[in-house]
């Protein structure tokens, strides 16, 4: 009898040390297949969504410059049917300065022409369940950085990996919009080359200093402010858009100013083809007022290559108070060097989830007005 006993408390122990472990470790097996699966889904499902924003041109096929005032009825950047071709007028709308802003969801206000009971990117795209942000940033990074005396520009990679030799143009431009400095640069070894705050000063309260770096075909550009004299500013004063026609090389530009100005000055400017920038003030703008309390100033027809990254600097003076912007064209959005806090930045598009619980990042190599540019998609699930 004693020997039956052993026998099952043998057979029992041999279950609970050898068949239990196995069951647990089969079960923790399907349990990672599963989550496994559940990942792909997750990235095809992201991977698709990108596809169909960078290579869908939307509709109606030219919503960027046909529904200024209203959402497209199907969302998409490109332009026309090319692959991985983006439509500039399309980008310009997810710049929260453009006044012709795409809201992203219900809550989003910063829209000045469209609100979102009209309508949000959220809704057109089906996005119930997930969040997206979305960034435009140059083929390359050139970054720059106020130190003690001097400015720091550096080009480095997408992976921090500095650039030597690489041609910077700079422009300095002060508060009345007048050119105060032109200059060129190589970067050194670690990627970097500097300029002298002393050659800034006595040249304007405020200066925007622009720079434009090239490799070969490509560029890469931003910007700062360095403010002299403290002032007061308005972040919120402005909306602009630099909007290309049906024929090449015809801009319309807009600009939005928050209250009836006592100054505005606005130019466009570009870095032509020998390396050198071509200046064009915008004079007698067609004005009216636009809705609640802002005033809009438009110049049509401006004429500019069709194939170069285009600028555009607004400085305005409002009852003492000073409103400035500086605006591109490719928008380049979600990457910025401005520390001084005196304009609105162009943020990334879209929203981030804080509790999500995968993150999908997709990076996409696209091709606007002539030029190579990095997208990047990330969605938050």
């Amino acid at each position: 009898m004693a020997s039956k006993v052993e026998f099952l408390l043998t057979a029992v122990a041999f279950i609970m040390v050898i068949i239990l472990p196995i069951s647990q470790l089969i079960i923790g097996q399907i349990s990672s297949l599963e989550h496994w699966n559940s990942i792909q889904t997750i990235e095809k499902e992201a991977e698709l969504l990108a596809y169909e924003i960078l290579n869908s041109p939307g509709e109606p096929i030219n919503w960027g410059l046909t529904r200024l005032t209203s959402f497209p009825d199907k969302f998409g950047l490109a332009k026309e049917s090319s692959r991985l071709i983006l439509d500039s007028n399309k980008v310009a709308r997810l710049d929260i300065r453009n006044p012709y802003y795409l809201p992203y969801d219900t809550v989003d206000q910063d829209g000045l022409l469209i609100s979102p009971s009209q309508g949000n990117l959220k809704n057109i795209l089906d996005l119930e369940k997930i969040d997206i942000q979305i960034s435009i940033l140059p083929y390359f990074n050139l970054s720059l950085r106020k130190d003690i005396d001097r400015i720091v520009l550096k080009t480095t990679d997408w992976n921090n990996v500095p650039l030597p030799q690489v041609n910077i143009s700079l422009l300095a431009v002060n508060e009345t919009n007048n050119e105060v400095l032109r200059r060129n640069l190589t970067t050194n070894r670690f990627g970097e080359a500097s300029l002298n705050l002393t050659d800034l000063e006595g040249k304007g309260n405020i200066i925007l200093l622009f720079a434009i770096a090239r490799l070969g075909n490509i560029f890469s550009y931003n910007y700062m402010y360095v403010v002299f004299t403290p002032q007061t500013f308005d972040n919120n004063m402005l909306r602009a858009s630099i909007l290309e026609s049906q024929d090449p090389g015809h801009l319309n530009v807009t600009v939005y100013v928050n209250g009836q100005p006592s100054q505005l000055k606005a130019t466009i400017f570009y870095l032509n083809e020998t390396g050198s920038f071509t200046f064009n003030s915008l004079e007698s703008p067609k004005n009216s007022t636009g809705p609640s309390g802002w005033y809009k100033y438009s110049w049509s027809e401006v004429l500019v290559p069709s194939n170069l990254p285009v600028f555009l600097v607004v400085n305005v003076l409002r009852d003492g108070i000073r409103g400035t912007g500086f605006y591109s064209l490719p928008s380049i959005i979600g990457f910025y060097s401005n520390k001084e806090s005196v304009t609105k930045d162009p943020l990334p598009y879209g929203e981030i989830r804080e509790n999500a619980r995968h993150v999908v990042v997709i990076s996409r190599l696209v091709v606007i007005r002539d030029n190579v540019y990095r997208v990047v998609v990330k969605c938050y699930y």
